[in-house]
């Protein structure tokens, strides 16, 4: 069995929404992290960060594979520049998951969308050079949905690329 949707929370990413971010905040309680973020926040489990554990929860529950990609709060939330250098560490880290595990796990990679030319860039980077499957992208960017041609040098990369865009939902940010 493949499971083509699976998140992961790279330790440097975590790490640098720790040290510096303008739309989330890391927090640790009774053992438990947590990155906050527009109203929400996501919990971080161990097997987040830790691909060996992931494993063994794979094993005990029959998953030969997984596609792993990074959730929400994604880089695109971030200011463009920002966004960007959070994409090339998280894309350098799923890669070497990737590269550390090939026969268990696969990934997509993260865009800075608020970005289009960089994104553009950084997938071709990823599917290219660190050889990620395509890309995650989310079903709006701050509200603006995916059609918007501002968009158009993401989706000309992937197709140039042969690259698939996985859609994730997510609610716009003004809810």
């Amino acid at each position: 069995m493949i499971d083509v949707h699976n998140h992961v929370y790279p330790d440097i990413y975590v790490r640098e929404i720790e040290r510096d971010s303008s739309v989330a905040t890391v927090t640790r309680d009774g053992g438990e992290t947590r990155i906050h973020y527009a109203g929400d926040y996501s919990v971080i489990v161990p097997a987040h960060r830790d691909p060996a554990l992931r494993i063994v929860d794979m094993d005990r529950v029959g998953i030969e594979r997984q596609i792993l990609s990074l959730t929400v709060p994604g880089t695109h939330m971030e200011a463009p520049r920002r966004g960007a250098e959070l994409a090339t560490l998280v894309n350098d880290a799923l890669a070497e998951i990737v590269e550390t595990h090939p026969a268990r796990f696969g990934a997509f990679a993260t865009l800075p969308a608020q970005a289009p030319d960089a994104a553009a860039r950084e997938l071709v980077r990823a599917v290219r050079d660190l050889g990620l499957a395509g890309a995650m992208i989310f079903s709006n960017f701050g509200g603006v949905p995916l059609d918007d041609a501002r968009f158009w040098p993401i989706y000309e990369a992937a197709d140039a690329l042969g690259a698939p865009l996985i859609v994730h939902p997510v609610a716009p940010a003004s809810l």
